[in-house]
């Protein structure tokens, strides 16, 4: 092939691969919200990891929870982005619960999540509500030490 024929298909190739990444989507601004985020109270009995991913415009969380002897897997779910962005809302029914969460960016980069605990597992207990500060990037061994 001569050097202008290559230049010229290689040109081509370069365009069409941007136009392609525009038309899919990938040339739009990730959410300052996506990360894996850890509690920074490390005696939490509550919420101890959030993973926030984006696809297209969704935003989508997995929680894990303090058990014993290692952590509950929430699984996912779909935030809704609401406040121009700035807060998302998430719904979880777990078997024992419903909780209702708003994750909020903080100023000194933190993550705030307040949640409400609506328990229908038919144990008695009343409805509970709490707050929890999240950093990014932050890691723990969520596990309970072995007995010896």
């Amino acid at each position: 092939m001569n050097k202008k024929l290559t230049l010229k298909w290689l040109l081509s190739f370069i365009l069409v691969f941007c136009a392609s990444l525009s038309a899919h989507g990938e040339d739009k601004a990730v959410s300052p919200f996506v990360g894996k985020w850890c509690n920074k109270d490390f005696n939490t009995g509550g919420v101890t990891r959030v993973h926030i991913r984006q696809e297209g415009d969704k935003l989508i969380a997995h929680m894990w929870g303090r058990c014993y002897p290692t952590e509950c897997d929430w699984k996912e779910s779909t935030a809704k982005i609401e406040e121009g962005g700035k807060v998302l809302s998430l719904t979880w029914n777990l078997n024992f619960a419903t909780i209702t969460q708003k994750l909020t960016l903080l100023a000194d980069g933190s993550l705030s999540l307040v949640d409400h605990t609506h328990y229908t597992d038919k144990s008695g207990r009343g409805d509970k509500n709490d707050k929890y500060t999240f950093a990014k990037g932050l890691e723990h061994d969520w596990s309970y030490p072995r007995e010896k």
